[in-house]
Formats: structure tokens, C-alpha cells, sequence
């Protein structure tokens, strides 16, 4: 189900762009009303391409929707193509979302689990790899994990060279921080990490050092990390 999306934009869209949508007009015309609905943040424009997404019977028009869809800011969108593309049969299409994703403007870790799990569920090498490649250009390292396992168990060799080769880049240690210029004393705050009940005791330190301390080591633990109260992603 479509969970609850951005308030209707200002402008209104014509009742005749939704009709273009119907399944009685043709791929080009559902087309052009992708284009005229992917610039509205409406709830009425989110539902329309989250309908055409799921139902169109047409590659293209069902691949356009999704990609418009990734317009929207919310963890719901990618909740929404990630059951969209454990059901779609199109190979391009799934492809296309894949590829889309690696820039996309979707919520980060939503984005890494969707393109996680098409890398180690798709029965497409050419999925995987297009998962592969933007888990690289995304460059989280919580992707590492399913990146090892496609690294050493893929049926592709080519999937598992590209995930192997991605592995690498993401686990390269993140730079430390340079020394401060100036003689006045750097700023510290408490550097506070947890897991679940788990918290760790506070460390007063500068924002870089924690920074550093977070995606080298705790990130991968399954640690969330926040430098004087203000959350590291």
C-alpha cells in the first residue's frame, strides 16, 4: 500500500493530465502525463504514477513512473519501488530503477537496502551489476556487507568482480581529520554511540574525530553515533 505522501503542490493539475494515465490511451500520451505529474508534489500526482507503476501493461509507461517516483524525498517511496520491483518482470525496467538509484534524491539507507537486496535477489546479472555499480557511486558503507557476499557468492563472475572491486573502494578508511591551522583550541563535544539499550560512554572529542571514529569502526557495528547531540549519518 502507498503510505502517506507530500501535501497537494500549489498549482493545480488538470483532471485531463490524470485521464492520459488510463489504460485506453496510448503509451505516448501516458508518457507526456508522466512528464506534466513528475514536477508536482501532490498527493492526487504521487498515487496517479504509483498506480501506473504497479499497473501499466507497458514497459516504458511503468518504468517512467518509477523513475518519477524517485522525485519524492520519503522513506515511503523507496518502500513502494522496493515491493514494485520484487514483482516487476521487466529486466530494463528493474535495470532502470537500479541505475537511477545511484543519484537519485531518495532517503540513503532506504535506497542502500532496495538496491542491497536486487543485488542479492535478482535473477538479472545485468540488475546486479547495475546494483552493484550504484551501491559504489552512492559510497555508504553499510553496503559492504551484501557487496562481500555477491563478492563471493554471485553465480556471475562479472557481478562478483564489480562487487569485489566496490568492496574495496567503500572500505577504504575515511581520511583523519587534518590538524586545525589556528592556535585557538579546536571545539569538543561529547561523541555519544549506541546500539540499541547499548550506550557506550561519551568521549569528548571534535566533530572530525568522531566523524572519523563513526564510519570507520561503529557504523559497522550497527552503531548509531551523535557528536554534542547532533546525529551522524
Amino acid at each position: 500500500m502507498l503510505g502517506e505522501l507530500p501535501l497537494a503542490a500549489a498549482r493545480e493539475i488538470p483532471a485531463e493530465v490524470f485521464a492520459r494515465l488510463r489504460e485506453g490511451a496510448s503509451p505516448e500520451d501516458r508518457l507526456e502525463a508522466i512528464r506534466q505529474l513528475r514536477a508536482d508534489a501532490g498527493s492526487r500526482s504521487r498515487h496517479a504514477l504509483a498506480a501506473a507503476m504497479r499497473e501499466d501493461l507497458n514497459d516504458r509507461v511503468r518504468q517512467a513512473a518509477a523513475l518519477a517516483l524517485l522525485d519524492a524525498p520519503d522513506g515511503q517511496t523507496i518502500q513502494d519501488l522496493d515491493e514494485f520491483l520484487s514483482q516487476e518482470q521487466g529486466e530494463e525496467v528493474r535495470r532502470a530503477v537500479c541505475v537511477a538509484l545511484s543519484s537519485a534524491p531518495a532517503d540513503n539507507s532506504g535506497a542502500i537496502s532496495l538496491l542491497g537486496g536486487r543485488l542479492l535477489q535478482d535473477g538479472s546479472g545485468a540488475v546486479r551489476l547495475a546494483a552493484v555499480e550504484s551501491l559504489r557511486a552512492r559510497g555508504d558503507r553499510r553496503a559492504l556487507g551484501d557487496l562481500k557476499i555477491a563478492a563471493q557468492k554471485d553465480a556471475d563472475p562479472a557481478v562478483r568482480r564489480q562487487a569485489q572491486a566496490a568492496w574495496k573502494i567503500l572500505n577504504q578508511p575515511a581520511p583523519k581529520p587534518k590538524a586545525m591551522k589556528t592556535k585557538a583550541a579546536p571545539v569538543q563535544g561529547p561523541c555519544q554511540c549506541s546500539r540499541g539499550p547499548m550506550k557506550l560512554r561519551a568521549r569528548q572529542t571534535t566533530r572530525e574525530e568522531c566523524e572519523h571514529s563513526f564510519r570507520n569502526s561503529y557504523q559497522r557495528q550497527g552503531f548509531s553515533c551523535s557528536w554534542n547531540s547532533m546525529q551522524l549519518e
